[in-house]
Order: structure tokens, then sequence, then C-alpha cells
């Protein structure tokens, strides 16, 4: 049963399936036909998280083949060898007890 009445959380983009939210095609669709291009901004969010975080990383939160993450942190040009030195520092150091 899907809930409704004024209580119930309504969408900011709704769909055409009650109680659930436009898909991405459909929503994209409908930018492109007011003259919004999301591109732009999905390629600048994707080169934002590549410039902070690892390749494998990205790939597994944003679903993206391994390769692909590799493109875009290649894109982004992070050199992750600090972070590398200060976490092989972090587990040398013995840890505390809280």
């Amino acid at each position: 049963m899907i809930p409704h009445g004024p209580n119930t959380p309504r969408w900011l983009f709704p769909g055409r399936v009650p109680g659930q939210p436009i898909d991405g095609h459909s929503l994209t669709n409908l930018l492109n036909m007011h003259g919004i291009s999301a591109r732009p901004a999905r390629n600048g969010a994707l080169a934002a998280f590549a410039a902070d975080l690892p390749a494998a990383i990205l790939a597994d939160l944003l679903g993206l083949h391994v390769n692909t993450a590799v493109r875009w942190v290649t894109y982004a040009r992070r050199d992750w060898t600090d972070y590398l030195a200060a976490r092989a520092a972090e587990h040398g150091k013995p840890q505390r007890d809280e």
C-alpha cells in the first residue's frame, strides 16, 4: 500500500510511479528540453571526487568500472604518495586505548 496524505513526504521531482522519484534519464530529457545540460555538472562532480578519492574507492562508491575510475583519477592528476605515506606511518604507530 502506498501511503498518502498531508504528512507524506513528497519528491522534489516525482516520477510516474506514485511514491517514486523521476528516473535519471527522464530528468535529463526534461532538463535538455529547457536548455539545461547536466553533463558539465556531472563531469565537474566526477572530477572533484576523483581528486579526493583513490580510483578503487571511486569505482566502488559510484558504480563505475575500475578503468573508468582510473581515467578520472588520472584526469584529476591527484598524487597519492603523501596519503600512502601518512597511512603507512599511521599503521606503524601503536594504537592508544580509549
